[in-house]
């Protein structure tokens, strides 16, 4: 057998504050709120959200108490490209079990539809904030693609199919590096080794990165306890802003909810933060799609003291458990069948997923990120009085979202907030 293997990245960065920040304005910009969407938009959408918060899910669980940033997005573009790969035409357990969790229909028209929805969205150009979002197929050069597979590729999904010689694999190493490099700004400079190229006849990388800047910037920084656990108190660095903001109270989830808007109104982050300090592990097992949107519906505009710590870290996740957890396990056997994906000479019929792994990083600070924690809160009159409370100083759950499509950019979770 010949292996693929599946390379996810996402990096997360940071630019200055405007300082000219228009006037909070009351509503959201895009989308309306979800009460409001047709339920050809929600549907579809809450589909995809099960995938994410499935996967995001099975990852966190597995992390044993580390800090955590995915891309959602990037693992299902990967995965949908293995099941046009397995084809539409000939029955088998690899496209069954694809089928079976991707959040699509048999004969993917659906998952076309979404993609181009989600790259147009994700190619809108702003000076408020950069997104680079891109997919590469690399293949050594005694292997062919076959055809159909390399034009539903690049025209669906615009991933771009490069042959190299993996007998250089340094070469080949060093060039897919640069673009990983380029595509992250720099972020993330080498993942790529000489032994993954000299083992493998076919690699599929996907690139995500996000720059953005707050909305509303953080005015004050100081220095303040932050408790990974119950009465463990470690002093980190924190942010703080009172202003309106978009904020509920779950009592499913036991936990503040709040929306921080970037600059360029199309992407936010949201952050789920628990009432109780030890709180975070019981939210992850609890929250998914379905809970999330209904709670996420209630979040409504109210004046609240956000306090926040500053933080930067990296991740690096072998996924190949997590998505034999979620019942796609063929593809890493000697029997997964690719019949679209290469064609001719002594990989035909011989493909299998070796590894798929996704190196993930994030800053966060006063001025702007992606990814960003959330805390206790005081509830009290919306109509009056004193502001909320937001104090982000135990372990919190984040998500970042295009606001236009809901695609979930990155999803997280922060146990100790290094800067």
């Amino acid at each position: 057998m010949f292996n693929i293997i599946l390379i996810c990245l996402a990096g997360v960065a940071f630019a200055g504050a405007q300082t000219n920040d228009p006037t909070f304005d009351g509503i959201f910009t895009t989308p309306t709120p979800t009460s409001a969407l047709t339920d050809e938009y929600v549907q579809p959408q809450n589909k995809q959200d099960q995938f994410d918060w499935r996967l995001s899910r099975a990852v966190f669980q597995s992390s044993k108490g580390g800090n955590v940033i995915l891309s959602p997005l990037s693992v299902k573009l990967l995965l949908t490209l293995l099941a046009e790969a397995a084809g539409q035409t000939v029955e088998s357990l690899t496209r069954k079990e694809l089928e079976q969790v991707l959040p699509y229909n048999k004969n993917l028209n659906d998952a076309k539809e979404y993609f181009q929805k989600i790259l147009l969205s994700l190619e809108s150009k702003s000076e408020e904030y950069a997104v680079n979002f891109g997919t590469k197929i690399y293949v050594d050069k005694n292997v062919a693609v076959n055809q159909r597979f390399g034009s539903i590729a690049n025209h669906n999904y615009l991933v771009d199919i490069e042959n190299l010689n993996f007998d250089d694999s340094r070469g080949s190493a060093q060039k897919i590096n640069s673009w990983i490099s380029e595509s992250t700004k720099g972020r993330l400079k080498s993942l790529v080794t000489e032994d993954s190229v000299a083992n493998s006849v076919i690699l599929l990388i996907n690139a995500l990165y996000f720059e953005g800047t707050w909305r509303y910037g953080f005015n004050n920084t100081f220095t303040g306890g932050f408790y990974s656990q119950p009465g463990q108190r470690v002093d980190k660095s924190f942010v703080e802003v009172t202003r309106n903001f978009y904020y509920y109270y779950s009592k499913q989830l036991a936990s503040h909810i709040i929306r921080l808007p970037y600059n360029g109104r199309r992407y936010s982050m949201f952050i789920i933060l628990p009432k109780e300090p030890n709180g975070l592990e019981g939210v992850v097992n609890r929250v998914d799609s379905e809970i999330l949107r209904n709670e996420v519906e209630n979040v409504d505009e109210t004046e609240v003291h956000v306090v926040l710590p500053k933080f930067k870290f990296d991740s690096s996740i072998n996924l190949n458990d997590v998505i034999k957890s979620l019942g796609i396990r063929e593809i890493f056997e000697t029997n997964a069948t690719f019949p679209l994906l290469a064609r001719g000479g002594t990989t035909e019929g011989k493909l299998k997923v070796s590894n798929i792994i996704q190196k993930s990083g994030i800053v966060v600070d006063e001025k702007g990120t992606t990814a960003w924690s959330a805390t206790e809160i005081e509830l009290v009159n919306k109509f009056g009085g004193e502001p909320r409370e937001f104090i982000a100083d135990h372990p919190f759950l984040f998500y970042i979202e295009d606001d236009t499509t809901g695609a979930k950019l990155f999803t997280g979770i922060v146990n100790n907030p290094e800067f």
